[in-house]
């Protein structure tokens, strides 16, 4: 999961992810429920790419816990972001949407194979 909306940002970033060190990493809880892992997935990076479309570029997670044992489908994760910067971050292209078109999650494989569709 942290590495899809890892690649989904350097998409959008380019190569430019880096921060600088001076960068305050801000800090925000990431809850997302869902009915399988296909929603969760999806639900799981429309939430980054929405963090970006207010100016916060996630550059990292911590304590991401998965959950898929119960009825519903959770996780929750620390995302790390640094306020975008058009100097640091390259423009790469525009994510408009996550779709469910040909949405793939393969949970036998550790770690997850996640095959996903972006819409740009």
């Amino acid at each position: 999961f942290e590495d899809a909306a890892m690649a989904m940002t350097r998409f959008m970033c380019g190569d430019g992810l880096l921060y600088d060190v001076e960068d305050l990493l801000k800090r925000e809880e990431v809850s997302i429920t869902a009915c399988d892992m296909e929603a969760l997935v999806h639900h799981f990076l429309d939430e980054i790419l929405f963090l970006f479309s207010q100016g916060k570029v996630v550059v990292g997670f911590e304590d991401t816990i998965i959950d898929s044992q119960s009825r519903e489908c959770t996780l929750t994760t620390m995302a790390l972001m640094v306020d975008y910067n058009p100097t640091i971050h390259n423009n790469g292209s525009e994510v408009k949407a996550v779709t469910f078109s040909n949405l793939q999650v393969n949970v036998a494989n550790v770690p997850h194979d996640i095959y996903v569709v972006l819409d740009i």
